[in-house]
């Protein structure tokens, strides 16, 4: 692929730039693998509205974009909302993590709690 390519901004999984993630995917193209990326052209220029970690693997790679789906939306509300259908598990996955710390931080400060309570009365 010649054309400009650009990251589009209604690309909301790659906000979360996750340097793993690319790595593996720099060593799976490498070894042949070719992950899709998902682009729309406007004015002549390639978004990537889902692939950007493939993205981003295939330019520190220096090798051209392949497994390329071209997509078409009549509008960004559409962009939007096939970004966010791509990438529900990553959203999921973040608000699953934060549920989770918000617990592990009441479970110790309770625990903690409990410990100075008990300290107090064995005094």
């Amino acid at each position: 692929m010649k054309a400009k390519v650009k990251l589009s901004p209604f690309n909301i999984n790659y906000a979360f730039k996750d340097r793993e993630h690319i790595e593996l995917l720099k060593k799976q193209i490498e070894a042949g693998f070719e992950p899709p990326i998902d682009v729309y052209e406007e004015d002549e220029i390639k978004y990537v509205i889902d692939g950007g970690h493939t993205w981003e693997a295939y330019k520190e790679l220096g090798k051209e974009l392949k497994n390329i789906h071209m997509l078409e939306f009549s509008s960004d509300a559409d962009k939007i909302a096939y970004s966010r259908h791509k990438n529900i598990n990553t959203i999921l996955l973040i608000a699953i993590l934060a549920v989770l710390l918000l617990l592990a931080y009441y479970f110790c400060v309770s625990h903690i709690l409990i410990l100075a309570r008990s300290m107090d009365l064995h005094r």
